[in-house]
């Protein structure tokens, strides 16, 4: 537990000083529309992932264990 709670602060401080340069560059560069954009296709590769990681394995785990 204490583990993982030392990794989220980690990625916590590191999206601290990563997410408004990367929101500048993208205001600057491509207009105002771009960082809604970018956490959109940040926000459904997440889900996407957390999908096939995590819930379709345990889905396929249950139906095994009840076959």
């Amino acid at each position: 537990m204490g583990g993982i709670l030392g990794i989220a602060a980690s990625l916590e401080a590191v999206t601290r000083v990563i997410a408004p340069s990367l929101g500048g560059f993208l205001l600057q560069n491509l207009g105002v529309w771009a960082p809604g954009i970018f956490s959109a296709g940040l926000m459904l590769w997440s889900v996407t992932f957390a999908y096939r990681k995590i819930i379709l394995p345990a889905r396929r785990k249950r139906l095994a264990v009840s076959s």
